[in-house]
């Protein structure tokens, strides 16, 4: 997954001159030229496995799968589950590995194949774009959490900081004599007016807060427990009720009884301390810089490990990719030895056969593949493009789909063993311990993490592996953007800045392409590091590759099978992988007409019929906000159409329209001439296509400038 590494300046070849340029300016301290380098290429077959492993494999396999499982009737889940990897999963995973990999192009240029549909491509390009933006905005809480964990004793562990309130309850384990749940003495603010008030309906009068909190404070004293009411002051200069009770060595059962609702000291820290977070979307508050230099280093780290595309990206999955696996080995061998980690796994695994008849199960079994493989986003393209032009792309497509599956099942024990511990020692059910995204990775596992011996160390590999899980997938999708850019505006790339005064000092444009990104990106995804920004993150996560991805996938099988042709995209992978009889590509042909695209329309439909608005813990989202997020998913999806437009205004009549929106370019075929002999694509004119050798490894020098 790296940048594209070179391409041919389109006024060099207007001009008519060699590969290689330069436009000096002589009252410039500056002079740039336009060197053609080698298009970069894998360093071998196992960076490229391991590249589209640890694009799939991300954030999701670990927050949310386990989740959709116990929810979705526990081990009965799979079978849906498996269902849909084999209609819409490998079918689609299979049909964007080859597209790229015979194109060894960007996921815009690539549809040369079919003109009509070059929007597709440009939506892919802006859902990566947005996606990116808030994805990296994880990757820096993870960091944040990670330096957080680097002390003998977590900050999350208990109530007695600055950040916590009087509702903050810390616990301790189970007595010896009984089930009862206990406190840990409880120190902190005793003031727990304001807080009670999030936990009541927040229509009641301020009579009734009054006559509220006086009643808990009758309750808590019928229960034992010391408390002390009085009036005070409060902020806006009228008296308030305030009740301080010591709820130290208190049976957690009892205080459901009056509808007290204790906030542990791990979701506190991420609310309070992490997020600092203000009452809506509307009081955006100030940046953190804690969390916007956590923000800067992730962008930071994404720069450096694609400073030299795949040269350096296919070395860092060597480690990015493998990470994850070790520590999800050691948590899962960890958690299997905490009390009640068999219950959490038993809740996790036990089949509940009757919710197979719930549409909703098999909605969420789609929606979890779909997104799960990345398919969509472009990434799939451009990693494939760097492939060898015979690369057996189907052989790796069925591997890393079903490496994708099992490991979301067992990054499920390894979740659920936690997650029972913590339900064991907190009181209460495993499927009232269980959460999933952001709630799990910062709130959830976090907590049960702090009850462990040694708990810094395990807080430290679990946050660390988080942060490589999401590196991966962040390195795709910036790929997808840079990748997709340069190849469809080549200017963008080529060359390099020289600088007068220091005679061998020069700076590659690609390198300034990527880092202006980089640093573009960093500056709108700064509102989310402010009081009010995981109220941006909500909405950006809800919109942005939600319905509209549905779209542009079923668009892209529409243009690939339907139009470009099924018959035409087998011939072309024949190219690739050998000649094969019909019956062998049986499958992947019934998917594409007719069970990928039914899938999707499935997927669409009733996630339109089950829209439910943004909201975040409850909060709901002014209608300004709701309608911005529908522009985010308008904005990749609209880009269908226009580019439709684009091609239509070219052309004087409908027939004509028709005809060059349907007809392959003439440039449009493999990227080497040597793949192009014996073919159809051999007849392509010299003046149309760069002609370049091979760099030894099956891949172009260059890439095919757009003419």
């Amino acid at each position: 997954m790296g940048v594209l590494e070179s391409s041919t300046d389109a006024l060099a070849a207007s001009n008519g001159s060699q590969v290689g340029y330069s436009s000096k300016n002589t009252d410039s301290e500056s002079t740039v030229s336009s060197e053609v380098e080698p298009r970069g290429t894998w360093g071998g077959k196992i960076e490229f496995l391991l590249s589209c492993v640890g694009y799939a494999v991300g954030l999701g396999n670990v927050w949310r799968f386990p989740y959709l499982a116990y929810r979705n009737g526990g081990g009965a889940f799979l079978i849906p589950y498996l269902i849909m990897l084999l209609i819409c999963g490998v079918p689609l995973f299979f049909m964007e590995l080859a597209f790229g990999q015979f194109a060894s192009l960007g996921p815009i240029t690539m549809w040369r194949a079919v003109p009509l549909f070059k929007g597709v491509g440009w939506g892919m390009i802006v859902v990566s774009f947005m996606v990116g933006i808030y994805y990296n905005v994880i990757i820096s809480w993870t960091l944040y959490y990670f330096f957080a964990s680097m002390t003998s004793q977590l900050p999350w562990e208990l109530c007695n900081e600055w950040w916590n309130t009087a509702l903050c309850a810390n616990i301790r384990g189970k007595t010896e004599n009984s089930n009862e749940t206990i406190l840990h003495n409880f120190t902190g603010p005793s003031n727990i007016n304001s807080y009670l008030k999030t936990g009541l309906n927040s229509s009641y009068t301020d009579d009734h807060w009054i006559t509220n909190i006086s009643h808990i404070g009758s309750q808590m004293a019928d229960y034992g427990v010391q408390c002390l009411s009085k009036m005070v002051e409060g902020e806006s200069g009228v008296e308030e009720m305030t009740s301080e009770c010591n709820i130290s060595q208190y049976p957690i059962s009892d205080l459901w009884h009056f509808n007290v609702k204790l906030v542990s000291p791990s979701e506190e820290y991420w609310d309070r301390r992490v997020l600092r977070r203000s009452e809506s979307i509307n009081e955006t508050g100030s940046v953190q810089w804690d969390l916007a230099l956590c923000l800067l280093l992730a962008w930071i780290v994404i720069f450096l490990c694609l400073i030299k595309g795949v040269k350096s990206s296919g070395k860092v999955v060597y480690f990015t990719a493998t990470f994850p696996y070790i520590v999800l080995t050691i948590l899962l061998i960890r958690g299997c030895l905490l009390e009640g980690a068999s219950d959490g796994i038993k809740f996790y695994v036990t089949p509940q056969w009757d919710r197979l008849s719930d549409a909703k199960v098999w909605k969420d079994a789609a929606t979890q593949i779909f997104y799960s493989l990345g398919v969509g986003f472009g990434g799939l393209q451009v990693m494939s493009s760097y492939n060898k032009f015979n690369n057996n792309c189907l052989l790796d497509a069925v591997s890393v789909s079903f490496i994708n599956c099992c490991t979301s099942v067992y990054a499920g024990f390894a979740i659920f063993s936690v997650i029972g511990f913590v339900a064991y020692r907190t009181g209460v059910d495993v499927q009232d311990a269980a959460t999933s995204g952001p709630g799990l990775a910062f709130v959830a596992y976090p907590e049960g993490i702090s009850q462990m011996p040694v708990a810094p160390l395990w807080a430290i590999l679990f946050f660390f592996m988080l942060f490589t899980l999401g590196l991966d997938s962040q390195f795709a999708m910036m790929e997808a953007v840079i990748s997709g850019l340069v190849d469809e505006f080549p200017v963008l790339a080529s060359g390099s800045f020289r600088f007068a005064k220091y005679k061998y000092a020069k700076i590659p444009k690609k390198i300034c392409f990527t880092g202006g990104l980089c640093l573009f990106m960093f500056i709108v995804g700064l509102p989310m590091s402010t009081n009010a920004g995981v109220y941006w993150f909500q909405l950006l996560d809800w919109y942005s590759a939600s319905h509209c991805l549905l779209v542009i996938v079923f668009f892209e099988l529409v243009g690939l099978v339907y139009v470009y042709g099924w018959r035409q995209f087998i011939s072309d992978i024949e190219l690739m992988v050998g000649q094969k009889s019909l019956g062998y590509w049986m499958y992947f042909i019934v998917c594409w007409l007719v069970l990928s695209p039914a899938g999707i329309l499935f997927i669409l439909v009733f996630a339109s019929y089950d829209y439910e608005a943004v909201s975040y813990n409850g909060v709901e989202y002014p209608a300004w906000a709701e309608s911005l997020g529908w522009l985010v998913a308008l904005s990749s999806m609209l880009m269908i159409p226009l580019w439709a437009c684009v091609v239509y205004c070219q052309k004087s009549n409908h027939f004509e329209y028709i005809k060059m929106g349907i007809t392959s370019e003439p440039n449009w075929g493999p990227a080497l001439e040597e793949n192009r002999e014996n073919t159809k694509y051999e007849t392509k004119p010299d003046s149309e296509m760069v002609h370049m050798p091979s760099n030894g490894n099956g891949a172009a020098n260059v890439d095919n400038t757009h003419l």
